[in-house]
């Protein structure tokens, strides 16, 4: 288990139901903590007020941590504003959010905040939700910045394999050819 790293969410904004949530995950997993606990989906203000207000999800998420159910404690989001409020705010430790070479609004503002505060960045659809076929080019661009962990999905076996030769290779500078390709892409599919 120490060579396992675990992360899990959960969507209830309120105290009673994540810890409810974060029960029935370490039940799943067979577990009796996890390293990483995620309010899941967190797009707007309101919900962000919601997890952090008086019996919210956030005294949830303390109160496991002080039980050593939990290690740490992040957020994920699909709202930049939301995203940049969060980090700032200094109650997390990670955030997650859309980023790839097609999607990358994340990379002028909330990636250099969230290394200045800190707070780990995942970045979430690697691939563009499946938009992008060259899986190793999408993640070497995300290997440029040392504050981001990519988090691609897999379906297939080989998918962790390829992904894993890709990741030893390390930060290596990107060719021209390949930002070419990047850019060529990035117009090819922004609009769609």
């Amino acid at each position: 288990r120490s060579e396992v790293y675990i992360a899990t969410k959960t969507p209830f904004p309120d105290r009673q139901r994540a810890a409810e949530s974060l029960d029935v995950s370490l039940q799943r997993l067979g577990t009796d903590y996890v390293d990483l606990w995620q309010f899941h989906g967190v797009n707007s203000h309101e919900e962000l007020d919601l997890i952090l207000r008086e019996g919210g999800a956030m005294e949830a998420a303390l109160a496991a941590r002080q039980a050593g159910k939990v290690r740490h404690i992040g957020f994920s989001s699909h709202t930049l504003v939301v995203a940049v409020r969060g980090v700032e705010m200094g109650f997390f430790e990670t955030v997650q959010f859309p980023f790839n070479f097609v999607e990358h609004d994340a990379a002028d503002r909330l990636v250099p905040l969230a290394q200045k505060m800190d707070v780990g960045f995942i970045a979430m659809k690697p691939f563009a939700g499946g938009r992008l076929t060259n899986g190793r080019l999408a993640l070497r661009y995300l290997l440029q910045y040392d504050w981001v962990v990519p988090d691609p999905g897999i379906e297939k076996m080989e998918e962790l394999g390829e992904i894993v030769v890709v990741a030893e290779e390390g930060k290596a500078r990107l060719c021209d050819a390949e930002w070419e390709e990047i850019l060529a892409l990035r117009r090819e599919l922004s609009g769609l």
